[in-house]
């Protein structure tokens, strides 16, 4: 019997992800998997603004795939393409020395359809 993260995986990794997909009634080439504790951070968008590309934040050990997936069947978005790098976090010089800030990855999704960023309502 083998265990991972405490889970039983006696039936394999890939089983897991077979049992998900046929459980969702969707068959694809790749893996669906929830982030239940993964944070998608957007990036500033310009209230009023129309694009057809926003900027997330995302964990480091998401794919573009999942990234897509996670969009389209949480939030109901149109995602027509993925593009996805890591940042390097910048170097400070400090009194003990040299330190490195961490890095991020960054996704660029391109929607089916202009998104107009909403006008957050004015504080009293």
């Amino acid at each position: 019997q083998s265990t991972w993260g405490g889970f039983d995986c006696s039936f394999g990794m890939f089983g897991l992800f077979a049992a998900t997909r046929a459980a969702l009634g969707r068959v694809s080439s790749h893996p669906i998997v929830y982030f239940p504790e993964a944070i998608f951070k957007l990036r500033p968008v310009t209230p009023g603004e129309t694009v057809d590309k926003v900027a997330f934040i995302v964990p480091r050990s998401i794919s573009k795939p999942e990234v897509k997936d996670y969009l389209e069947r949480i939030y109901r978005i149109g995602v027509k393409a993925v593009n996805t790098y890591v940042v390097q976090g910048k170097t400070r010089k400090t009194r003990s020395g040299l330190k490195r800030r961490p890095g991020f990855k960054k996704a660029i999704v391109s929607l089916n359809e202009p998104w107009t960023a909403p006008i957050p309502p004015l504080a009293k």
